[in-house]
């Protein structure tokens, strides 16, 4: 029983080991980087050689750069018959004007190999390798700081999601000169974000009953969110605005023309009707004259009754 039990106790283990580690596709691209060519300078003679999956390399001759891939060049480094070179994206001018160029634009990214970060650690991390490479603490602090300015910028790009993010509509953004490691970070981050995105908006489609229509959404760099009104709403604003003006435009015209009519509805005091409504001069003339006369002459005199009429 104990046998039994002792027996089962490595499946067990061996299970929650491969639960707890996984193997992700963050693993397989670091597998994968291996095949970036780097040169090494051999110190021994070798012909070409085959490989079972059909890769061709060599020959090698001493003091003669050749180019293999990363694996078989760790390898050989591991024997110390070949130096390795190290490629020019790892010397200290290049990493320190491309961190100075990182840290000026906040809204772009620098061109790396798309294995950069990868390659660069395989190359530091092993012993024999990090022997090759000039100044390996520079150039791995370096390195560093590169990754956190970079991945500072991504998440300000990300932050779009939750600036202006919606049931409906998902804002679009455009990044280049994105390296493997940073893909497979978003793939872990924010891939979550888009995928609730599209739950919302299939609940909303179920909630409407019918699909919603997919309108182009305004393709951005990175940096700054930009403001969107999507199509539709636009329309429809636009269209509300249309017809507001052509009611305020009607009113405006019948109250012009009703001031025009009672304008014209003014007749003259020998009852004859104006076109423009403004009195002829003669009738102003006959109406002053008659009220000047009448300030001239005064209130009419009461006669006083004398003793000899009583």
């Amino acid at each position: 029983m104990s046998a039994g039990s002792a027996a089962s106790h490595p499946v067990a283990s061996h299970a929650g080991n491969s639960r707890s580690g996984s193997f992700t596709m963050y693993h397989f691209a670091s597998f994968a980087a291996m095949e970036v060519t780097v040169t090494i300078v051999p110190r021994f003679t070798m012909p070409r050689i085959s490989t079972a999956f059909g890769g061709r390399y060599g020959p090698f001759t001493p003091n003669f750069p050749t180019d293999v891939p990363l694996w078989l060049a760790l390898h050989i480094r591991q024997t110390d018959t070949c130096t390795i070179q190290p490629p020019p994206y790892v010397a200290l001018p290049h990493l320190r004007q491309v961190l100075e160029r990182e840290k000026e634009n906040e809204t772009t990214f620098e061109a790396l190999p798309f294995y950069f970060f990868e390659v660069v650690k395989k190359l530091c991390e092993v012993s024999a390798a990090a022997e090759d490479v000039p100044h390996v603490a520079e150039v791995v602090r370096l390195v560093d700081e590169v990754r956190a300015v970079r991945r500072r910028k991504l998440q300000q790009s990300m932050s779009v999601f939750e600036a202006e993010g919606s049931p409906v509509f998902i804002p679009g953004i455009k990044l280049s000169n994105i390296v493997n490691h940073e893909l497979q970070y978003l793939r872990t981050s924010f891939a979550i974000v888009l995928q609730q995105s599209a739950d919302m908006k299939q609940r909303r489609e179920q909630d409407i009953g019918g699909p919603i229509e997919s309108v182009p959404t305004p393709i951005r760099t990175s940096g700054t969110a930009l403001s969107y009104t999507p199509l539709s709403t636009a329309a429809a604003a636009e269209g509300r605005l249309l017809d507001y003006a052509a009611t305020r435009s009607s009113d405006t015209h019948d109250s012009l023309s009703t001031s025009a009519a009672a304008e014209q509805a003014i007749f003259t005091p020998e009852n004859t009707f104006t076109t423009d409504g403004t009195p002829s001069v003669a009738d102003a003339t006959e109406t002053g004259t008659a009220s000047m006369s009448e300030e001239i002459s005064g209130p009419p005199v009461k006669k006083r009754r004398t003793l000899r009429q009583t």
